[in-house]
């Protein structure tokens, strides 16, 4: 048997090798079995895991829709609580606004009140005031037209006194006028006074004689015999107007004479007020034949008394003696205030 012949030999090696290649092939194919199970396993294992993982992604995308519907209905929530909220905020606002309206239009109406109150105060105040001062004025005017009547009635006491006065006056003249020894007194006196009417009327030409006399010798007569003469005349030019000093009245203007003679007593009254208020009441002398110089006087106003014309007077035989005598008295009361221009 150990003589066994080479080709035997390796046909039973080869038979050997055959039956480990057999072996192997079946281990082979075990093992592909095994792998083909392994890779089959293994491909459904991640089958398995891909259908878990899409499972889990389609729930985790399910989880996040729901968890975005969720946060969609959560921001609705809070969106409509903002809105209830500012809805809420809202209306409390507007009910504070309204209770501040309605405590300012208390107030205002309040003010308005208490400013009618004060308005009425014063216009009641006002009321009384005017009232009082009315009061006062009437009793001021009653006061005053008390004392007018009062001095209305003793103005009128003392021109019935005075009237009562110059009657007797009157009276007593007409008796000694009527009298028999006036009469033959007056005639003496008229005799006696003619000469002296004489001698006033020769001084007054002969006065005129010696003024022209004077006039033609400043001219012609020399200076040695003028000037002494000169000198005379100054003299009693000085003398005559410190005569005049006593006349002389305020102001600068014109002396002015108004004749108020021949007037009712309401018209010489307001031309008395008249005369005191115009520009120059102190340069204006009042003229008047009324014996009631009370008005005159206290309005201040200068005057001159020029007696009237009465029949039967022993002063005056006619009209024409009063009007030379009105006419003499004139010109010496222009002269004496300065108004004679000559």
């Amino acid at each position: 048997m150990s003589a066994q012949p080479p080709a035997q030999r390796q046909v039973e090696n080869l038979a050997a090798s055959l039956k480990r290649v057999g072996r192997q092939k079946k281990v082979l194919e075990d093992w592909a079995a095994t792998l083909e199970r392994t890779v089959g396993a293994h491909e459904q294992v991640a089958r398995e895991r891909e259908a878990t993982r899409a499972a889990e992604i389609a729930s985790e995308q399910a989880a996040r829709l729901a968890e975005q519907e969720a946060r969609a209905a959560e921001q609705k929530a809070r969106a409509a609580e903002q809105k209830a909220r500012a809805a809420e905020l809202a209306a409390e606002q507007k009910a504070r606004l309204a209770e501040h309206e309605q405590k300012a239009r208390a107030a205002e109406q309040k003010a308005h009140a208490a400013e009618l109150a004060a308005k009425q105060k014063a216009r009641a105040a006002e009321q009384k005031a005017r009232a009082a001062k009315q009061k006062a004025h009437a009793a001021e005017l009653a006061a005053e037209q008390k004392a007018r009547a009062a001095e209305r009635k003793a103005h009128s006491a003392e021109l019935r006194v005075r009237s009562q006065e110059l009657a007797a006056v009157d009276r007593r003249l007409r008796r000694t006028l009527e009298s028999q020894s006036f009469r033959i007194g007056h005639l003496i006196v008229r005799i006696a006074v003619s000469p002296v009417k004489v001698a006033r009327w020769s001084w007054r030409l002969a006065r005129r004689v010696v003024v022209v006399a004077y006039r033609y010798g400043q001219r012609s007569l020399p200076a040695p015999v003028v000037e002494p003469i000169q000198q005379v005349a100054a003299k009693r030019e000085v003398a005559a107007v410190r005569r005049h000093e006593i006349l002389d009245l305020p102001g600068e203007g014109p002396v002015s004479f108004v004749d108020c003679r021949g007037l009712t007593a309401d018209v010489r009254t307001a031309t008395y007020e008249r005369i005191a208020a115009s520009d120059e009441p102190a340069r204006t002398i009042v003229l008047t034949e009324d014996h009631d110089f009370i008005d005159l006087r206290e309005l201040g106003l200068s005057f001159e008394y020029l007696p009237p014309f009465a029949e039967g007077s022993p002063w005056w035989d006619e009209v024409g003696g009063h009007e030379k005598f009105v006419a003499e008295r004139m010109a010496a009361m222009r002269r004496g205030y300065g108004a004679d221009d000559s």
